[in-house]
Formats: C-alpha cells, sequence, structure tokens
C-alpha cells in the first residue's frame, strides 16, 4: 500500500485455480510457520499466499531498532495491501482469509471486506486481560510489565532472545500491551479504525480450541461480535485425540487431523459478487 517490501511465499496447487486464500499471522509469528497449512490448502485445491508483516521475519529492516511500525500498520498497510494485490493480480474467483489470533484481528480494520468472499480465524481473540483465565492473567501483566521498559532499552520487542518468537517493532509491542490493559481490548485503541469491522460482511468461522494458553472461547465470542454484519459460526472442536493442540499447535503437521473442517468449509463459500 505505501511501497513498503514484504516477504511473503505463494503455495500453488498442481492444477490451475482461480481460488485463493490469504493467511495472516499470529503476533510475533513468521510467515514460515505456516507452511504445512499452506501446502494443505494447495492440496485442497487453493493458492495460498502467506506473508510477513513489517518488522517480522522476512520483513525485517536492516536496523529494528526506532522502527516504529505498529498493529494498525499492519492491518491497513499490509494484509490489506497482500489482499488488494491478489485482487488486482489474479483477479479470483474467491478470496479467503485464515487470520491466526492476530490475523484475524487485523482483517476487521484492514479495510479489505468488500473484497473477501469468508474468513477463518483461529485462536483470534479480543485482548482485555480480564477475559483471560486465572493462569493467562499472569503471563499477560508480566509481559505488559516488561514491554514497555525493554522496548526503551532495545527500541524494539527483542523476544527473539529469549524465545521461539520473532523479534517485534516498538510500536506494535506497545500497542499490544496497551490493549491488554484497556477495558473493550484492542477494539477499544484509538488508533484503530473499530468502525471498519461493520464493514466487513463476509461469512466468519472463527475457532477457539480447549487448551488455548492464549485465547478463550469467551473472548473468542468476544472478537466474533465485533463484525456484526457478518454471518459467525463459533466452533469449538474436539481435539482429534491429540494430547495437546494450543495456541500454536494448532498449525503445526501433527494437527493435521484437524485442518479438513475448515478447508471443506472454505471450499463450500459461494463467490460473493464481485466487487
Amino acid at each position: 500500500m505505501d511501497g513498503y517490501r514484504l516477504g511473503a511465499w505463494v503455495t500453488r496447487p498442481a492444477a490451475r485455480t482461480a481460488d485463493w486464500v490469504v493467511l495472516s499471522t499470529a503476533f510475533g509469528t513468521a510467515a514460515r510457520f505456516y507452511a504445512s497449512f499452506a501446502q494443505a490448502l494447495a492440496d485442497a485445491g487453493f493458492a495460498a499466499i502467506s506473508y510477513d508483516y513489517r518488522g517480522i521475519g522476512a520483513s525485517r529492516p536492516a536496523r529494528m531498532r526506532g522502527f516504529e511500525a505498529t498493529m494498525t500498520d499492519w492491518a491497513v498497510l499490509d494484509l490489506a495491501g497482500v489482499v488488494r494485490w491478489v485482487h488486482q493480480s489474479h483477479r479470483p474467483r474467491r478470496l479467503l482469509l485464515v487470520g491466526h489470533s492476530t490475523g484475524g484481528i487485523l482483517a476487521g480494520m484492514a479495510g479489505i471486506g468488500d473484497l473477501v468472499d469468508a474468513m477463518v480465524t483461529v485462536g483470534s481473540e479480543n485482548t482485555y486481560w480480564r477475559d483471560d483465565t486465572p493462569r493467562r492473567r499472569v503471563s499477560q501483566w508480566t509481559l505488559v510489565a516488561l514491554t514497555w521498559p525493554v522496548t526503551a532499552v532495545f527500541g524494539y520487542s527483542p523476544w527473539s532472545r529469549f524465545s521461539r518468537a520473532q523479534d517485534v517493532p516498538s510500536g506494535a509491542a506497545r500497542q499490544m500491551a496497551a490493549s491488554i490493559l484497556r477495558p473493550g481490548g484492542v477494539l477499544a485503541d484509538p488508533d484503530v479504525p473499530a468502525g471498519r469491522y461493520a464493514e466487513f460482511t463476509a461469512p466468519v468461522l472463527a475457532y477457539s480450541i480447549a487448551d488455548d494458553e492464549f485465547a478463550t472461547a469467551p473472548s473468542v465470542d468476544d472478537l466474533a461480535a465485533a463484525y456484526p454484519n457478518s454471518t459467525r459460526r463459533h466452533v469449538h472442536p474436539a481435539q482429534a485425540g491429540l494430547d495437546a493442540v494450543g495456541h500454536f499447535g494448532y498449525f503445526r503437521p501433527r494437527s493435521r487431523a484437524l485442518w479438513d473442517d475448515p478447508i471443506t468449509w472454505l471450499d463450500q463459500q459461494p463467490p460473493r459478487s464481485r466487487r
């Protein structure tokens, strides 16, 4: 949208297709993490494009310190830019979204509701801490307490030093921390164009996972309700005999048995009148 170059990967099916899926990632997570799921989409006949938000993974600048990209930028510039590129370059019969966690939050504020035919979200929640489990509230408060001093020292959030997560731009890290504390969560952020959620009218299938350590079923409901003009369905699936799935395990190859339902649902969605 603004000329910033993003790292992105297209996974194509064996035969030509007119159906595309844009895959948007969780906070601090590289697009390559979703490679197996993208291949499953391609095996089902979809072209899938995954991408890194600015400041993340292959979209990281040469210098992170002082790079002030925000979650709002990820929505209105990055997600919107990828969706519009697919729409303009490939003229898909159906343009579908899969949003993991933050990816499902950003879709409503991106201003691309007129281009999307359907969306699946997984573990996409509003961010207010009181919607979390007691155990999760402790980790949320720890994250909040560390974000401001750490970003002040480093000029960004250096998560890769302490975990498998990607480093995150200071603007996005501070915006997420503030939304955890704010009643209404990210939807009440004055820098978020929340009014755009009403413009998103494509059907939404929202998944919550029983042992998700980040997103509870009520918080997933809270975010889904932010799409007031969409036909919404919230599914809390059985975990197919898996001992644990969690927030990130859903997209790991060992959880492949869980993917048939959302992919089938996407394939059943008719194209809306082309914009």
